[in-house]
């Protein structure tokens, strides 16, 4: 992830020309300026933070359920983080075998899944998981 800079006026200063160095009033524009840069890329971190599945709670994670179709259906933030991630295994899923034991991994919360074709048209498939769908 791209790191926060914390000290974008001390920076700009750091790095301005010699011959501007003892003028006050270019400092002082420098340093206008930059609070305006670094309240800008707190707030674009702030949003990107709240926006991740996994820090999101609440209303904003309301809004990513929103985005990409999951219902929350009164569930909790944490059983409402996980049916966003399903959803957006099946947003995203072409139906593969590959797919559909991912998605099968999730639901139960299994660390193992494997899948026993039945040719021509059928199968089992197995997990380890605790869970029940």
């Amino acid at each position: 992830m791209i790191p926060v800079v914390k000290d974008h006026e001390e920076q700009a200063l750091d790095r301005i020309l010699e011959q501007f160095k003892d003028k006050p009033n270019v400092a002082a524009l420098i340093k206008g300026w930059m609070k305006g840069v670094q309240t800008t890329e707190e707030s674009i971190f702030d949003i990107l933070e709240n926006m991740s599945i996994q820090t999101a709670y609440g209303v904003q994670l309301d809004n990513v359920g929103k985005i990409v179709g999951a219902a929350r259906g009164g569930r909790s933030d944490e059983s409402y983080r996980e049916h966003i991630q399903l959803q957006i295994l099946i947003n995203t899923s072409e139906g593969t075998p590959t797919d559909i034991l991912e998605i099968l991994s999730l639901i139960t919360d299994a660390s193992l899944v494997k899948s026993f074709p039945h040719y021509p048209v059928g199968g089992n498939v197995y997990t380890n998981g605790s869970k029940i769908p």
